[in-house]
């Protein structure tokens, strides 16, 4: 099924996330569970901590270089949608 904007996916929580619901565009509530890690996000901090303890390491200036530009490509991706469904914030309001 696709996604259109009328849909809608509720989770809830911005980061340890556990439960979500998919709301389709009838309103009808589909209900989901989340996998969750016993140590969710110790490994991404280990490698931030990596490249961050040695910045002049080249193979660390590759990693962050990958991992900014996967950054801003996800940025893109969601600045895109909202503009496809005309998704406005109040705090958009003022820039």
């Amino acid at each position: 099924r696709s996604i259109n904007c009328r849909d809608t996916v509720w989770l809830d929580s911005a980061f340890n996330i556990r439960q979500g619901i998919y709301y389709d565009d009838q309103k009808q509530a589909h209900k989901f569970d989340v996998e969750v890690a016993d140590n969710d996000m110790v490994y991404e901090l280990q490698d931030f901590a990596e490249i961050m303890n040695n910045l002049k390491d080249a193979d660390n200036e590759q990693r962050y270089q990958r991992w900014l530009q996967l950054a801003e490509d996800v940025n893109q991706v969601i600045y895109d949608l909202r503009q496809s469904c005309d998704l406005i914030f109040p705090a958009d309001e003022n820039y």
